[in-house]
């Protein structure tokens, strides 16, 4: 199974990448589990999942979803 995931803004930066894909990740605990491990920096700041371009609903992924890392979202 493989997952499709997106960045934006700061978390974008952390990675250092706008896209990439990851393999045997099955919901958004253990993709924030396998980013922070891999990218400490993310752990510092609060983002938002989202599956198939809807917010909190990042339960199980199937193959080829699409994940976006939404950062902290500012504004009045």
């Amino acid at each position: 199974m493989k997952i499709k995931i997106i960045c934006f803004g700061e978390v974008a930066d952390i990675i250092g990448k706008k896209q990439f894909e990851l393999k045997d990740i099955i919901d958004s605990a253990s993709l924030k589990g396998y980013l922070a491990g891999k990218y400490p920096a993310l752990s510092k700041i609060h983002y938002q999942v989202a599956l198939n371009k809807i917010l909190n609903k990042a339960d199980n992924f199937k193959n080829n979803d699409e994940i976006a890392l939404l950062p902290p979202f500012y504004g009045g």
